[in-house]
């Protein structure tokens, strides 16, 4: 019986320090920005316009590379500027102030890899938590997802979304480049799944130094397919998130790129415009 009631004791903290926040205010309502069916048209506009910048992005000195020309730069380096990034996002939407602390790296890393978790927000200590066994490339817009959750954000299509906004208004090169190629990654892959054919079109602009990371986490993360502890996780994290009343339960990770469209949709739409007239 004591073990029962610490057992429940523990379910009901988490009811209270987290589960709760399914049913505040989400970033939706407070920013008035909301995610709404969009158009095939959109949609490549806005892969090409985060896949430009990414390309841009990528060219910048301060992203060091290995001999094989993979993003190398410094897990410390990035794990300490978390604190700073979203300075900027918070001029835009003042109700995301919050004293950040930082991130906190995980030991058991690797186990994460195999649970296919890259961080987790532990709402018993406000902790934000990332693996750090992952390929560098994405850490920072990890670091920038699970600062999100930290102001209080369940949602995690929201909190993909915050944590694309921050790196890519950050000013910091490093944190603009993972936050351009998450949001790239996310994109290209709904565009794949509606038009093949635009989507190689996009991707085959990219420069060797972006193909080089899209490949390494592609390669990184293959290796843990199909394992049962993945399988596992993934079927508990799901049940969690339908159980606090997202029926897309873990698929919710996918819907951020209705978020980008509706964010940068009018500036992409426009360029992308003006790139086919001066191609016709």
């Amino acid at each position: 019986m004591r073990g029962l009631c610490a057992f429940l004791s523990v379910q009901a903290l988490f009811c209270l320090m987290w589960g709760v926040n399914f049913w505040a205010d989400s970033f939706q309502d407070c920013s008035g920005l909301y995610a709404r069916p969009v158009s095939i048209e959109d949609l490549k506009a806005v892969t090409g316009y985060f896949a430009e910048n990414l390309s841009k992005s990528a060219d910048n000195h301060a992203i060091t590379r290995d001999e094989n020309g993979v993003f190398a730069v410094p897990r410390e380096y990035i794990l300490d500027k978390a604190p700073e990034i979203y300075d900027n996002i918070e001029k835009i939407y003042p109700f995301l102030e919050f004293q950040d602390i930082g991130v906190k790296p995980m030991i058991f890393s690797r186990l994460m890899s195999r649970m296919d978790f890259t961080g987790f927000y532990c709402s018993y200590t406000g902790e934000a938590n990332v693996n750090i066994d992952s390929p560098a490339c994405l850490l920072p817009s990890t670091c920038a997802h699970e600062m999100a959750h930290q102001r209080g954000f369940a949602s995690e299509q929201e909190c993909n979304f915050l944590a694309v906004l921050a790196c890519v208004t950050s000013g910091d090169p490093v944190y603009t480049y993972s936050g351009y190629l998450m949001g790239y990654i996310y994109l290209g892959n709904a565009l794949y799944e509606t038009d093949p054919d635009a989507y190689r079109a996009i991707r085959d602009t990219l420069p060797d130094t972006v193909r080089a990371d899209l490949r390494a986490n592609s390669i990184y993360w293959e290796q843990f397919h199909n394992t049962i502890i993945k399988s596992v996780s993934t079927k508990v994290y799901d049940g969690i998130l339908k159980s606090y009343g997202d029926d897309r339960g873990i698929r919710s990770y996918g819907a951020m790129v209705d978020l980008l469209i509706a964010y940068y949709g009018g500036e992409a739409l426009n360029n992308y415009n003006y790139n086919q007239e001066a191609a016709d």
